[in-house]
């Protein structure tokens, strides 16, 4: 960086620049090498109990806004169902933060066989939800992001 750069970043269209604490987070991959230590886990434990309250909020919410018993029931079967599919992502990214490199990258193999399995079900219509293939993909970029962060 030249000194006429600034640290900084983009919002809403307008530069920004960094404060000390997020150059030095910038600087240290926000992890400070410290990813197994117990703030961390503090972290990662008051993150998930807000999840989970959050899709407890949700449930609520939509058995006051909803009046028949049986869209109640499918709301919040709706609700759960993407509250666990919530948690499961974000056990997974903690969980993918403390892998290794290579075992990342066996991830990544495996979720490209995935891919291509999905899709060749898909073309003879033998998928039952295709989303799944976005999810793949998604789960692929996550991969590759985490091991690209990992090798800098």
């Amino acid at each position: 960086m030249t000194d006429s750069e600034e640290d900084g970043h983009f919002v809403n269209g307008v530069w920004v620049k960094n404060s000390e604490a997020e150059q030095k987070d910038a600087g240290t991959g926000g992890c400070s090498g410290k990813c197994g230590d117990p703030d961390f886990d503090k972290i990662v434990s008051d993150a998930t109990a807000s999840l989970k309250a959050t899709v407890d909020n949700l449930v609520n919410r939509g058995n006051e806004l909803l009046n028949s018993e049986e869209k109640r029931a499918e709301l919040e079967s709706k609700a759960i169902a993407a509250g666990h599919s919530i948690l499961k992502s974000f056990e997974n990214a903690v969980k993918d933060v403390k892998k290794t490199i290579d075992e990342l990258e066996k991830m990544l193999k495996d979720l490209k066989t995935e891919l291509f399995t999905l899709r060749f079900q898909h073309t003879i219509n033998q998928l039952d939800n295709p989303h799944k293939i976005a999810d793949t993909k998604k789960d692929i970029a996550r991969v590759m992001t985490v091991i690209s962060e990992k090798k800098v």
